[in-house]
């Protein structure tokens, strides 16, 4: 897990050395307002962002989602929300789907709530768990970027 502020991502070029670059600047016009909700093909299913506004809701301990097949680059656009993020896998609330490229678990104690507010990103890797969303009902705006980990360098 990488966490951090979107001016900074261009020094984690290294991690996925193709596509980095798509990622800043898309994610650079998601920052300026530019970009609309929905689904942005950088390349096809390999990597894609998706723009969305949700408002955020209360803790539930059974939603520590996981993923084996992307990664995920979550960047806060409006609002804030506390993500809550754990390295290691717990008990399984809902198997893993492979279609859906998800599964759920349950939320330890020792999992770590990060405050996100606009600008700030969170890298996630594969089988790393997190729960987005958490706050008190306010609205927010996330771009989340999905790299295949085949992409990954």
């Amino acid at each position: 897990m990488i966490f951090d502020r979107l001016e900074n991502l261009p020094a984690y070029t290294a991690l996925a050395p193709e596509v980095m670059p798509k990622i800043v600047e898309f994610l650079g016009k998601c920052g300026a307002g530019e970009i609309a909700e929905g689904r942005h093909e950088l390349d096809g299913d390999k990597l894609f962002v998706n723009v969305m506004s949700y408002s955020t809701k209360p803790f539930n301990p059974e939603l520590l989602e996981y993923h084996r097949k992307y990664v995920d680059v979550q960047l806060l656009l409006a609002g804030s929300e506390t993500l809550y993020y754990e390295p290691a896998g717990t008990a399984v609330c809902t198997p893993y789907n492979e279609e859906n490229d998800c599964g759920f678990n349950q939320v330890p104690a020792s999992a770590l709530p990060l405050k996100l507010e606009v600008g700030n990103f969170v890298l996630l890797l594969p089988e790393e768990g997190h729960l987005p969303g958490v706050g008190d009902g306010s609205g927010v705006v996330k771009a989340v970027v999905k790299i295949s980990t085949d992409l990954l360098s």
